[in-house]
């Protein structure tokens, strides 16, 4: 902080004292997934390119590795399980000078059991009868 204070008027840079804050955005957005489902996590830095960023994320405060590789800014859980229930959050950091961004607030996933439909095939006979 002295630095900057002290360089204020030599390097702009320091003006800006404030890091970029990352936002995740959740998809679906449902309060509730089923079992089984694919839920999608995006990660945008305010103000940035993605692809000036690595990202990192984590599940109840324990770092977890997305599916594909590298550390990108999109991650995907294609087969929900109850277990991955838990608030979510992602930070970044940037690949140019190896800066953090503040950290997002935390999106909670849900997953319930299996989606299961009731038939009721009497009614349904009636319906086809009728």
């Amino acid at each position: 902080m002295l630095n900057c204070l002290y360089s204020l008027f030599l390097i702009p840079d320091c003006a800006n004292l404030e890091r970029p804050k990352a936002v995740i955005l959740q998809r679906p957005d449902w309060p509730q997934i089923f079992s089984g489902e694919t839920v999608t996590f995006r990660c945008d830095i305010t103000g940035e390119l993605p692809s000036e960023w690595r990202y990192r994320w984590r599940k109840d405060g324990q770092k977890v590795k997305p599916d594909g590789v590298g550390e990108m800014n999109i991650y995907r859980i294609t087969a929900a399980e109850q277990t991955h229930s838990g608030k979510y959050t992602c930070t970044g950091l940037r690949k140019s000078d190896y800066k953090f961004s503040q950290a997002s607030e935390s999106v909670t996933l849900t997953v319930a059991g299996e989606f299961s439909i009731f038939a009721d095939v009497k009614f349904a006979m009636f319906l086809v009868c009728a």
